[in-house]
């Protein structure tokens, strides 16, 4: 049987269809190959930020509960994957750190901020899911510890501390252990070619192997936590390639990585990916941050047609990055309020689900059912199959094999209304896939598996 979930351009989420009688008329053809399989999927997800975090308690307790539930709950998202930044972000209300200026030992060492806004919110995240992974990124060390000593407008760590920024990272991984919070994977910087108004700080490719071979490694093993997950990079897929090569040059650092994490900023070259692949086929390719970035504008007031759009934008980059071997997508703040803040840096973005302050409800934005129609049906430890696409005219297609057989893909149309022959283990059915729409198919006739 095949089941068929799609969203068309504003029209009703999720609408159940049904499959097309065989006719002779020429369609497109998508033909899957269930025997031939690619990366495991880890999971979708979204980060904690303190501006998320706060938005959430503005937001009344019915509220609150329904955000958890559309994110977490296995009605809902299933979101398994979240990121936590490491001091502040520019989605902060301000900038922090953990420690007074200048402590040369870490003796002043808190996580009070965080215990405001964001650790309860991964706490009631936790209940509701069926379990998350979190990954952790810095932004910036405490100024002290730069060369501007700024944590705004990169700079960089100064060598005399880079071991105490390390036993600084490995602590706040065993504090948030300490909570029951465990943080499986790491990235070394945010940004890390990045000079921005916000919190931010410098590393060449060589650079950032150095202080992994150097410093993150011995300061994580320490601490007895060198089972964590090392992802190198956390920037745009444009420049992925160069620094692999520059970061995984020294021997130690690829050795220590278990791969690489980046955005979508700038560039749309997913090509890239799987270039790193075909070079380093052992290492990890993970989406840790992607958003609509945005002016300020109280976004209940925004053209549908923008909004749309912007949700047509996360179908297609999520399946051009998983048709080159990503494994897993964390998309940026899970909530915003209407501005598309607070962020002190005045750098709003839109999110999935946002907060109206002023008319106490929560915007639904269609990027949250874009995302959906991945995370509902591809489960964790799905295997992205191959598949054959006879025209690519405005239309993406990706498939994947769930852990208990049933076949799961995502076709997204953004040009005109069109017939689509899916064929798989030598099953052909005719499906309508209308303009500007989006479609997941959820085929249980399970094949052979190997």
């Amino acid at each position: 049987m095949i089941r068929i979930k799609q969203t068309v351009f504003a029209g009703k989420p999720w609408k159940n269809v049904r499959p097309l009688r065989m006719a002779d008329e020429q369609a497109v053809s998508l033909r899957i190959d269930p025997d031939r399989r690619h990366q495991t999927m880890l999971g979708f997800g979204a980060a904690f930020t303190e501006a998320a975090c706060y938005t959430f308690y503005q937001a009344p307790p019915l509220i609150r509960h329904r955000i958890m539930r559309m994110y977490f709950s296995s009605h809902g998202l299933r979101y398994r994957l979240g990121r936590l930044a490491i001091n502040s972000c520019d989605f902060s209300l301000d900038s922090y750190t953990y420690v007074q200026e200048g402590d040369p030992d870490l003796r002043t060492f808190s996580l009070d901020r965080e215990e405001q806004y964001v650790i309860p919110t991964i706490k009631w995240a936790l209940r509701e899911s069926e379990g998350l992974s979190f990954l952790a990124s810095p932004w910036s060390p405490p100024a002290y510890m730069k060369s501007n000593h700024n944590m705004k407008m990169g700079g960089k760590l100064l060598p005399r501390y880079q071991g105490l920024w390390a036993d600084y990272i490995a602590k706040y991984l065993h504090e948030m252990r300490s909570r029951d919070i465990p943080i499986e994977y790491l990235t070394v910087q945010n940004e890390p070619e990045a000079i921005q108004t916000w919190e931010s700080c410098g590393y060449t490719g060589e650079e950032e192997g150095r202080f992994i071979g150097e410093h993150l490694i011995p300061s994580l093993k320490k601490a007895g936590l060198d089972q964590t997950k090392i992802l190198i990079w956390d920037h745009n897929r444009d420049q992925i390639v160069t620094r692999a090569l520059a970061t995984f040059g020294l021997e130690d650092a690829k050795n220590a990585s278990w791969g690489l994490a980046y955005h979508w900023y700038v560039s749309d070259e997913h090509e890239n990916l799987t270039k790193v692949h075909e070079l380093y086929p052992d290492k990890h390719l993970l989406f840790t941050e992607g958003c609509v970035e945005y002016r300020g504008a109280d976004v209940s007031k925004a053209d549908k047609n923008e909004l749309w759009s912007h949700g047509e934008m996360y179908g297609r980059h999520m399946i051009n990055d998983f048709n080159n071997f990503t494994e897993g997508w964390i998309d940026w703040n899970f909530l915003l309020n209407e501005m598309g803040g607070p962020n002190h840096a005045r750098n709003y973005c839109e999110a999935p689900l946002m907060y109206d302050r002023k008319k106490k409800r929560l915007i639904v934005n269609p990027s949250y059912y874009y995302i959906g129609h991945f995370s509902r049906f591809v489960d964790v430890g799905a295997r992205r199959l191959e598949r054959e696409l006879s025209d690519h005219e405005k239309l993406y297609a990706a498939s994947f094999m769930n852990p208990n057989g049933t076949i799961v893909t995502v076709i997204q149309n953004e040009g005109i209304a069109r017939t689509l022959a899916y064929d798989c283990a030598g099953r052909r059915v005719p499906i309508k896939i209308p303009s500007h729409s989006i479609t997941t198919l959820i085929d249980t006739n399970k094949p052979r598996r190997k």
